[in-house]
């Protein structure tokens, strides 16, 4: 049901790092394979990723010849991680497996240090880490443990006292939990986080907070290989709805769910309702005439937009896609999740069309963003691992950049000094 880790971001490999610092020194395949004693054939497989290092002999000439002094470089670390090695989203994931896990405050009984009873301190600490995490470039950094402390704190003080105005609290720090677990892929406990924020919600019983937490379970559902139990969820809800709720925030989030029921309807291959679902949606975004923000949901104009990208990419219509993504403009008021998806998506967008110069641009945009994200980014990983295939020198620099970036914890062998322990750091 939990996951216990996140899984883990699919990373830049040895062959690849092996690959960009070859291009770097300018030194053909055959050259460096000969410098190494092996073939050029040898070293074509390990740069595609087909076949491993089992050498030392050979890493170490490998190292010599790349000019590297840091031998952890040409090292993939699959099985040797200690809990003090995890991965960066890893660690966030089990710091909140074990908040979401704890019940010592439903037994503890009075034994339990004193918690606040209402919402006073608790809210403002919310809406710092709401805009923190729809802000700031470090983002991951600064909620790593205030998220899941707070989250901990909050479900005390619920048990303690179940007032309304506590259980908004504890749903919309669920709805923040909830974004943090599914951006770092950690879709079964982002599932549990959607569904414990529900019940909040259907205690409060408002035709808003209903809507919002539907969007969280249909979005998890989704996530989890389930569009078709996310489509009815989302079309319930937007019945749910109907007419009789027109708040703001109601049409945010009716848009919102019609975006996403677009989405699973697509993903089942349902193309004729996922076209009359998007147009649902678009006509309201339309109306709305900007992009507004519900419960920490984002809809409106750009959203379409980006969803439209979506859509022609999985149809392999990449002029369409470019078209779309080129005319799209981003202000810099745009949620920060939305900003890095949306330059992601146009690197993926100009590699697809053959220019690399461009991809590499738009993935450095995202990178400038929130370095961060880039790390812990499977489709920024992919994506790195084709432009360092293609070999194009005018943009190794760059990738050498990126690369960096992506390189997870783990541990380190200097081939001067031996042996050591550290962490490999992320411009964060």
């Amino acid at each position: 049901m939990f996951d216990t880790l996140a899984p883990e971001p699919a990373g830049i490999g040895t062959g690849a790092r092996i690959t960009l610092r070859r291009q770097q020194r300018g030194l053909s395949r055959k050259v460096l394979a000969q410098l190494v004693g092996r073939s050029e054939e040898w070293l074509r497989l390990v740069e595609s990723g087909r076949r491993r290092l089992d050498s030392i002999e050979t890493l170490m000439r490998l190292a010599d010849a790349l000019r590297i002094d840091d031998v952890n470089e040409l090292i993939d670390f699959p099985d040797s991680r200690t809990a003090h090695d995890l991965l960066p989203g890893q660690e966030i994931v089990s710091a909140f497996q074990q908040v979401m896990l704890d019940r010592s405050f439903v037994t503890a009984g009075a034994a339990m240090p004193a918690e606040p009873t209402s919402t006073g301190g608790l809210l403002p600490e919310l809406e710092e880490c709401q805009q923190i995490w729809h802000r700031s470039p470090h983002r991951y950094d600064q909620l790593h443990h205030r998220l899941p402390g707070l989250l901990g704190s909050v479900r005390r003080t619920q048990w303690r006292s179940r007032t309304t105005a506590n259980d908004e609290l504890l749903m919309r720090t669920y709805h923040l939990s909830h974004h943090m677990l599914g951006a770092l892929g950690a879709y079964s406990l982002g599932w549990t986080a959607a569904d414990r924020a529900m019940g909040c919600a259907c205690r409060l019983d408002r035709p808003e907070t209903l809507a919002a937490s539907a969007w969280h379970i249909g979005w998890a559902l989704l996530h989890l290989g389930q569009p078709a139990d996310c489509y009815r969820s989302a079309l319930d809800q937007i019945a749910h709805l109907g007419k009789t709720a027109n708040s703001a925030d109601a049409n945010t989030l009716r848009g919102a769910l019609y975006l996403l029921a677009a989405d699973a309807a697509a993903h089942n291959a349902e193309s004729a309702a996922a076209a009359e679902l998007l147009d649902r949606a678009a006509r309201i975004a339309q109306d709305m005439n900007r992009d507004s923000q519900a419960y920490g949901i984002v809809f409106g104009p750009t959203t379409i937009n980006l969803a439209r990208i979506d859509i022609a990419l999985r149809r392999n219509h990449i002029a369409d896609a470019l078209r779309i993504a080129t005319g799209t403009t981003l202000t810099g008021g745009y949620h920060l999740t939305g900003r890095i998806e949306f330059f992601v998506t146009l690197a993926s967008i100009y590699e697809r069309h053959g220019d690399d110069v461009a991809a590499t641009f738009a993935l450095a945009r995202a990178a400038d963003l929130a370095p961060h994200d880039i790390a812990l980014d499977r489709a920024a990983h992919t994506l790195l691992q084709q432009l360092v295939q293609h070999g194009n020198p005018l943009i190794t620099p760059e990738l050498h950049r990126l690369v960096a970036l992506c390189r997870p914890r783990a541990r380190r062998w200097n081939r001067r000094t031996g042996p050591t322990i550290s962490l490999a750091t992320h411009d964060s």
